[in-house]
Order: structure tokens, then sequence, then C-alpha cells
């Protein structure tokens, strides 16, 4: 199956919908992910480290990616412990894997639905963490430093 790329797809009359097409610009992802009906995550089928899987999840499209994660570990097992991924093994996987996914797009959709659904619970992450610095140690730290301004003055 031959790949469009965007920088190709730009100077020609237009896509053909029933093949691939490979996002090689900077910047564009996220627009792109909406349009798709499911998305590889590159940079995972070679000791790269992978990119960010969250970003197609949170627009609810099935999301697949190779074994060289190290990156992105945790969101990895986010969407897996959802259902919302699949990860690849080998790169020979890729081609079967897609055909799968596109022959059955209710389980696409399925797999989407719950991307988008655990990224959403993730929401407020930094919130929440800050609270609970605050409510551990930076309390203590104002303590003490309002301790140690008190003994300065009575000296």
């Amino acid at each position: 199956m031959r790949v469009q790329r965007l920088t190709a797809l730009r100077a020609a009359s237009g896509p053909i919908p029933s093949r691939p097409a490979l996002v090689d610009t900077i910047g564009e992802l996220e627009q792109v992910y909406a349009l798709a009906d499911l998305v590889f995550v590159g940079g995972s089928l070679i000791p790269h480290g992978g990119q960010n899987m969250l970003e197609p999840a949170a627009q609810g499209r099935a999301v697949l990616y190779g074994p060289h994660l190290a990156n992105f570990v945790q969101e990895a097992a986010l969407l897996e412990r959802a259902g919302a991924s699949r990860r690849l093994s080998l790169e020979a996987e890729l081609g079967p894997a897609l055909r799968e996914m596109l022959g059955d797009m209710p389980r696409a959709r399925a797999m989407g639905l719950a991307g988008m659904r655990a990224v959403e619970a993730q929401k407020g992450a930094s919130a929440r963490t800050l609270e609970a610095l605050a409510r551990g140690c930076l309390d203590r730290l104002a303590d003490q430093r309002r301790t140690a301004k008190t003994r300065a003055r009575s000296v």
C-alpha cells in the first residue's frame, strides 16, 4: 500500500481516501488527527522513544504504536488499561493491524471513545498535584519559615 505524504498532497490535486497519509510536517498533527479514522504514532518502531499518543486519543481516535515507548511509558499504559490502543511488536505487524482495524470500525470507534475518556479522566492532574504538595511539603515549609522569622525577631 503506497503512502501519501502531506507535503506531496499539497502539491497534488487531492488525497486518495483509501490510501494512508503520512504527516511529514511539523506542527500539524493535532489538526490531522481530527480527520483520521485511526492513528499510528511514529517514532515507536525504532529505538527513538515514540511520540505522544495521548493527542490522538484525546480526539477519540484509536491508537496504534510500536514497542519503543521510552518517552511515553505511562501514557501508553493508561491507554492500554483503557482498551484504547494497540501495541505492535514488529514493523511487519503494522499493515495487517491497520487492515484489521479499518475492517472493524465499530471496534476502532470504541477504542477511540475509551481513549478520549481515559485522557479526560486525567484532566486536572496538575492542580491535584499542586494541592497535594501544598498540603504536604509546602505547608511545612511555610511553617518553618514563619518559625524562623519569629525566632529572628525575638533575638
